[in-house]
């Protein structure tokens, strides 16, 4: 077995942390040979330790590495521009190389590519068909974005395992095909529909009176788009029943609904007039000496 795969709960990057996390244990005194590194990755561990040399100028290490650094920026840079988030969407199709650099229109980027693919977007064969393992790194990470990048991440790599071809139409500009508006519908409808289901279980710190009409307004809002869409009536009335179904059977249990058993103490408070008043009562003697 791969000495990778023994890295348990690691994610498409796990080869650059890998390299990292050697770089660490040199460091600090260490041998990085407790975390072996397979050969063929030998160049992304020489290209980090230049790159992270300071007494090497960055000019000088992207001339020396120019496909490693390329990878390494379409890494890094996040923006929706980002060349990341075509170039993953296809690399998670699994397809051939030359085709994915065909498909992304990188096909003078061979290398580089090929640098990315392994050091920052190493997804096995195995690992795309485990739904743990999607669910875990890819699924979950690409649909925290709360920005566009939630279209570029997640929506684009989910094309990318249900229909590739879909990936064109996704990020072309022009009219989407008919294809494509049915995919990108029942997909929305799909996660809005769960949305709906996680509004009765989602635990909340607002008050119960505005925890209710939130969850109101969401189913409210929820029927009259299915409806305006000419939708089954009655579909929203079963997605509410088993929304009802979930909050009473499985609800998450609210932190503020168990409260350990506690004693209150009552403290009063004295101003500094009432403090001196009292020392008067307690010791008048020594206060007219005083005075």
């Amino acid at each position: 077995m791969n000495s990778l795969e023994n890295i348990k709960a690691e994610g498409p990057s796990r080869v650059w942390r890998l390299v990292q996390r050697r770089a660490a244990l040199r460091i600090s005194g260490n041998a990085p040979e407790v975390l072996p590194l397979p050969e063929e990755y030998a160049d992304i561990e020489d290209f980090y330790s230049v790159m992270t040399d300071r007494s090497i100028r960055q000019e000088i290490v992207e001339d020396a590495f120019p496909d490693h650094y390329k990878a390494m920026r379409w890494y890094l840079v996040t923006s929706p521009s980002s060349t990341r988030w075509l170039l993953e969407a296809w690399l998670i199709t699994g397809r051939p190389l030359d085709d994915i650099l065909s498909r992304a229109g990188l096909t003078d980027q061979r290398l580089a590519v090929d640098v990315y693919r392994r050091a920052f977007f190493n997804v096995t064969e195995e690992q795309r068909n485990s739904q743990a393992w999607m669910h875990t790194n890819v699924w979950v990470p690409a649909s925290m974005h709360q920005t566009a990048l939630y279209y570029f991440d997640y929506i684009l790599k989910l094309a990318a395992v249900t229909k590739a071809d879909l990936i064109d139409n996704l990020v072309n500009p022009g009219h989407l095909s008919n294809d494509a508006v049915r995919w990108v519908r029942q997909t929305v409808e799909d996660i809005r529909d769960r949305a709906v289901l996680l509004t009765g279980n989602i635990s909340s710190k607002t008050p119960p009176e505005y925890r209710l009409t939130s969850n109101e307004n969401t189913m409210k809002v929820w029927r009259e788009d299915r409806a305006s869409e000419g939708l089954a009536a009655q579909d929203s009335a079963a997605l509410f029943e088993l929304m009802q179904v979930v909050k009473d059977k499985v609800a998450i249990l609210d932190h503020d609904d168990v409260r350990p058993d506690r004693q209150d103490f009552a403290a009063e408070k004295y101003s500094d007039d009432d403090i001196v008043g009292t020392r008067k009562d307690v010791h008048p003697n020594e206060t007219d000496k005083q005075e």
